[in-house]
């Protein structure tokens, strides 16, 4: 009855997910294109499906992550594992499970501006989430930002719950997905850093120093919390020398130092907006930029004028995702800010709160500037997500592996990028390259019968640059059988294919 409700309630946002499901679903193997991340995920949710353990075997060595991944954490991939299970394997079944999460994340981005504000807030933010060009990457990669970011909004929808109706489950829920959060990337640390904040602001009085929830919610909360880490800890406790030994070198150490990090804070929004560059051109992308940056500014001051709880609420996951990118997350990836476009969404939706109207005012004045604002932003970022489909319409990542079959048969060892795994990997037993002494043990200890060689990353040769034993090996010990050209359509370089001499 509450479903049928709800859907007689809201049919636009019903509507809005029907044009969610169709745009964020076409050409979806195709955009974005295939990033070595996403091989480097899809791996141990694969051999999960397979082989049982959720290792990356194309990996070696690093602390035996060919049998047990502990450098990120398991939930995307456990997700991923499911559609797998039920789809098969693929980059489309695997983009699926970020779509599905992307879903969910503009359904509760919708229910969370409800609950803060109004209907009005709630739709206007979650059909401007849709088009987020930004966010239309995030939710069709499959990274696990999407799923932090999903996780995240959904905790603290239970969270607003949680404090508008002081109910154990809705602060059960609040932790839960706020932990799963965290499970699927450590940047889910903002997550709870958020849901606790809100939660402490809201329920503790300072003056005098008082708690205005009782032991029963606090222990409902920390039920929440340690329910998705038990089977967590369980996976750890089966090597913990390899989870100290990936995570430390993965999360747990840092090259740079706060001050650094805070320094290095605005390349993260440089870096997005060259790569908006890459698909619209200056232009549109400096147009865009700008219309963004001052319906933000308006939203803000619409958020300070206010005396809501959104308001704070707001404030408060804003302040948090600030404090935790600038200082403490060294790597300045632009993708990292696909957690907060909810957040933004609704922000931005803050602007349209009052009524427009045209009269010949100050009023109107500024109805007519957020009006005319709001359409360049609609327009601009549906050119944006035009150009992206566009522009990778004849994209086909597969394509490699029809080329490397003409050199190599079928069952070989072969060592090559990491970027091509997923096409590979079932033709062969595949490993990506190494760096450092890694490689001269790799190619013996592996019996590698034949090399993939290519410039992937720009001018000159990776392994040039990062490994001189690879170069020396090659010219020493191998034979070129073939140079696959290159093509930019399909998204690879051109590639030298060589085989290891005295191997069958």
């Amino acid at each position: 009855m509450r479903i049928k409700t709800f859907m007689a309630q809201n049919k636009e946002i019903l509507i809005l997910l029907l044009i969610y499901a169709v745009l964020y679903s076409f050409n979806l193997d195709k955009f974005p294109v295939i990033s070595g991340d996403e091989n480097y995920f899809l791996n141990p949710a694969y051999d999960l499906v397979m082989f049982g353990k959720m290792g990356t075997s194309m990996i070696y060595g690093f602390y035996n992550i060919a049998n047990f991944t502990y450098w990120q954490p398991p939930v995307f991939i456990l997700l991923m594992a499911a559609s797998f299970k039920l789809f098969g394997f693929g980059i489309l079944q695997a983009r699926m499970v970020s779509v599905f999460l992307g879903f969910l994340t503009v359904l509760f981005t919708y229910l969370l501006g409800l609950k803060l504000y109004n209907k009005k807030i709630g739709l206007m933010a979650s059909f401007l989430l849709v088009l987020n060009p930004l966010f239309f990457l995030v939710s069709r990669t499959a990274r696990m930002e999407i799923a932090v970011a999903c996780f995240m909004v959904i905790a603290l929808y239970f969270t607003v719950l949680a404090l508008k109706y002081s109910k154990m489950k809705y602060y059960f829920a609040s932790a839960l997905f706020a932990t799963l959060a965290v499970l699927s990337h450590p940047n889910g640390v903002i997550a709870v850093l958020s849901v606790v904040m809100v939660i402490l602001i809201e329920k503790i009085d300072i003056k005098p120093f008082k708690l205005k929830f009782n032991l029963n919610k606090i222990l409902a909360f920390i039920l929440g919390v340690l329910i998705p880490l038990i089977p967590y800890s369980l996976y750890i406790s089966m090597d913990v020398t390899a989870f100290k030994g990936q995570f430390m070198m993965n999360v747990g150490v840092s090259p740079s130092n706060p001050l650094n990090n805070i320094i290095m804070e605005p390349s993260r929004f440089v870096e997005l907006f060259w790569w908006f560059v890459r698909y619209d051109g200056v232009f549109l992308t400096f147009v865009m930029f700008a219309v963004a940056l001052i319906l933000t500014v308006l939203g803000l001051y619409y958020l300070v004028m206010e005396r809501k709880l959104g308001d704070k609420f707001l404030l408060i996951v804003f302040m948090v995702t600030a404090v935790v990118f600038s200082i403490f997350v060294y790597h300045k990836y632009f993708i990292y800010l696909g957690l907060i476009t909810p957040y933004l969404s609704i922000l931005i939706a803050l602007t349209l709160k009052d009524k427009i109207t045209f009269q010949i005012n100050k009023k109107g004045v500024c109805s007519i500037f957020i009006l005319v604002l709001w359409i360049a932003l609609i327009i601009g970022n549906c050119i944006f997500i035009d150009n992206f489909l566009e522009k990778t319409k004849g994209y086909d990542y597969y394509s490699i592996g029809s080329e490397v079959e003409k050199y190599i048969p079928a069952g070989s060892v072969v060592m090559g990028d990491h970027n091509y795994w997923i096409a590979l990997h079932d033709k062969y037993r595949y490993y990506g390259r190494e760096t450092g002494n890694k490689t001269s043990s790799m190619l013996v200890d592996l019996n590698i019968q034949y090399i993939l060689y290519d410039n992937y990353w720009g001018n000159g040769n990776i392994w040039t640059s990062e490994d001189k034993y690879i170069e020396n090996y090659v010219n020493q010990n191998c034979t070129l059988i073939g140079v696959i050209p290159a093509n930019d359509s399909n998204g690879f370089v051109m590639t030298e294919i060589y085989r290891v001499n005295n191997k069958s």
